[in-house]
This record gives C-alpha cells, structure tokens and sequence, in this order.
C-alpha cells in the first residue's frame, strides 16, 4: 500500500472520529449551568401529612439533593418542620416546603388552615352537607341558601322564601375531615356538618339563618369566583309564573288575605232567598185544607 493510500485512511478516520464526538457533544443532556457533583441538604416527607396534622421528627428524614433543583422554600433540617402543622397535604417523597406548613405557634387541628382575618364556622344542618348529595368535599367552592317560612298574615312571600346569602366560599372540612377522602371511603349518608371559610360579617349572618331557617348549599366550579345577581325565589312568584297564559291576576297570591267578610263573600255559594208564602184554601166535600206556594230568585 503506497504512502498516499495510508494517508487518505489515515485522514478519513480522524474525520470520523471528530464527528462522533461532535454528535455526542451535542446530545449530552444540558444542565443549565448547575453542577452536578455539588449538593445541597433538603426535607423530605417519608410519611403522608393530611392538611392539620403535626409534623413530628418520624414524617421526614433529611436528604442531599442537587444543588439548585429544589424549590427555593424548601427546609432543610428537621427541626424547622417539627411541631408545626401541615396546611396542604403533603405525600410521601414531597419536599417539605414553607408554604405547605403553618407558621410557628399557630397551633393545631384547624387553625393554622384559617387566614388571619377570616373565621371558620360549622353548619350543623344534615340538609346543608347533603344538598348535592355528598359531593361538597374540603375545598369546594359553594353558595349558601337559607330557606325561610312564611312570617304570618301579610306576608309578601306568599307562604315561604329561598335566598343566597353567600357565594363562592370555601369549604374547610366536612365533619372532621380536612382532606378529600378516598373513592372508595367516602360514604354521603354519614355526613352531618359542613365547616366554611367566612369573614366575621358573613359568621354572624350564617349564625343567624342557621337558627330561623334551613341552611342547603349549592356546589360551583372552584375557579368560578364571580358574584351572580340572584333575586330571592318566593312562593307568591312560583305561583304567578305557574298560572296559564292570559289568566286574569289573583287577589291571593301575594300571601295578603282579605278580610274574613271578602273571603266569605268571595268563596259562598249562591245565596237563595225566598219570598212571603202564598197560602191557597181548597174544599173539598166537607173537608178543608190549604196548600203553601212558594217563589225563589237568585239575588246574585
């Protein structure tokens, strides 16, 4: 083989190479400029935390992660996590993050899942956690409806009334639960109270309705957060709207009775009055009688 041959060989694999290894320059995965032999220790969940639970020193562990990868709340020793409560549900493998924990000394339970300035009030009636038929779950947006019979004689409604008296608020727990329970381990008919995420305002009014009427609640789209211009329903308008089309108006539909003396001259039958008798003798052989004649008109 002369010279040149092994020359020209020689250059061809030498191109080759260089382009393998500019291909796999360019396919090596790209780490933005973090370092991947550098670490850094971060908190980890090695237990679910439902939402008001205590984090104790047996729910995470400490573990060396990536430098740079993990969110910038994330803790990084156990004690910071210790004895404060979980406000979201935290899963197994989760990093253990800031916003996902109540500040120190909140305290327990519910609480450090309540804003400040806002409250929480439980609505004990079985028709308000049933309404939808056991599908209001912790963190479901609802609107409140109290239903109010009616007052008495005069009343505008007609007999009785439903309003919405709130929209859009949060449901904190359902009975005692603060976190959505399993498919398999939700059971409606068992539910007997709803706790909302209200202002102080709004706790007085729901105190209030729940004790001078029936609390229900109308489930709605979480990220529906818009007010609707909603008219209380009354009886007295079910009514009107039921009536067959060109129906002359009722008097009694807006609940406001007549007096007794209307009422009876309005629902009587026909009254009948008769005039003075006609007496008529007759004779018959030696025998004397008399037969009564009588007219009647209808004076309506």
């Amino acid at each position: 083989m002369s010279g040149r041959t092994i020359m020209v060989v020689f250059l061809a694999l030498f191109s080759g190479a260089g382009m393998a290894v500019g291909v796999l320059q360019s396919n090596r995965p790209k780490t933005a400029g973090v370092g991947t032999t550098e670490v850094e220790p971060v908190l980890i969940a090695i237990a679910d935390l439902e939402r008001g639970r205590t984090v104790t020193k047996a729910d995470v562990e400490v573990r060396q992660w990536p430098k740079g990868l993990a969110p910038a709340d994330t803790l990084r020793t156990v004690e910071q996590a210790t004895g404060r409560a979980a406000v979201a549900r935290i899963l197994v493998g989760e990093f253990v993050r800031k916003v996902k924990l109540a500040e120190e000394g909140a305290g327990f339970g519910l609480a450090p899942s309540i804003p400040v300035g806002k409250r929480a009030l439980t609505v004990m009636a079985s028709r308000a956690s049933t309404s939808v038929a056991g599908f209001v779950l912790p963190g479901s947006r609802v609107d409140v409806l109290l239903n109010l019979k009616a007052s008495g004689r005069g009343d505008e409604t007609g007999g009785g009334s439903t309003t919405t008296l709130l929209q859009a608020v949060e449901v904190l727990a359902v009975d005692q639960k603060q976190d959505a329970p399993e498919a398999n381990q939700f059971d409606p008919k068992g539910l007997t109270s709803v706790t909302l995420l209200v202002t102080p305002e709004e706790a007085n009014v729901l105190d209030l309705a729940q004790n001078m009427g029936i609390l229900s609640l109308a489930l709605r789209n979480s990220s529906d957060m818009s007010d609707a211009d909603v008219l209380p329903a009354t009886l007295a308008e079910i009514r009107r709207l039921s009536m067959p089309p060109n129906s002359p108006p009722s008097p009694y539909l807006d609940g406001d009775l007549p007096p007794p003396t209307e009422m009876l001259t309005a629902f009587s039958p026909p009254r009948v009055e008769q005039k003075e008798p006609v007496w008529i003798v007759t004779l018959r052989g030696n025998q004397r009688g008399r037969v009564v004649l009588t007219e009647q008109e209808d004076r309506r």
